[in-house]
């Protein structure tokens, strides 16, 4: 019998009985976890007092659920329900230190893409969260989402000047 919220909900908290879940409790978590726990999908739900709380789909405030972030706009929601997926996820950008040169090597799964010169392993966390989004196009929504119209807006224009060949548009 599946875990349910109470005796008159007909939709059950969790698919699996609470019998089997307790079974499992021992059981070592595999090393990926962590990513699962933060890949989601998240939805933006707006709470009383003007806040809003990151759920995943199937949790919500109906269901008694606790938010996993509460936050004072939408904007920084949308944000984090973007950057949650990504940042679990084992990155694909690396690098390797060169000995006496000033430039370190860029490396994405393992091939060299470049040289960074400074600030690299700050560089490479942002690469790995950027290519996070680029992977996930429900994060890459949510980021879009999280931007606000004056950005969509702009970011539209600049995309249709460098996409469209026609020159008419350039200026």
């Amino acid at each position: 019998m599946p875990n349910l919220q109470n005796a008159t909900d007909p939709k059950p908290r969790n698919a699996f009985a609470e019998e089997f879940l307790r079974k499992l409790m021992p059981v070592e978590e595999p090393l990926s976890a962590a990513e699962a726990d933060a890949a989601g999908p998240w939805q933006v739900v707006s709470l009383a007092d003007e806040e809003f709380g990151l759920f995943r789909v199937a949790e919500g405030p109906k269901r008694e659920d606790v938010p996993n972030a509460k936050l004072n706009n939408p904007h920084t929601a949308e944000l984090m329900a973007a950057a949650l997926p990504a940042m679990w996820r084992r990155g694909a950008y690396s690098y390797q230190r060169r000995s006496e040169s000033p430039e370190d090597d860029l490396l994405y799964c393992g091939q060299h893409v470049g040289y960074v010169r400074y600030n690299v392993e700050e560089v490479t966390e942002a690469l790995n969260l950027l290519d996070g989004l680029a992977r996930n196009p429900v994060a890459l929504a949510r980021f879009l989402k999280g931007a606000g119209r004056t950005a969509l807006e702009l970011a539209g224009k600049i995309l249709a000047r460098e996409l469209v060949p026609d020159s008419s548009l350039s200026n």
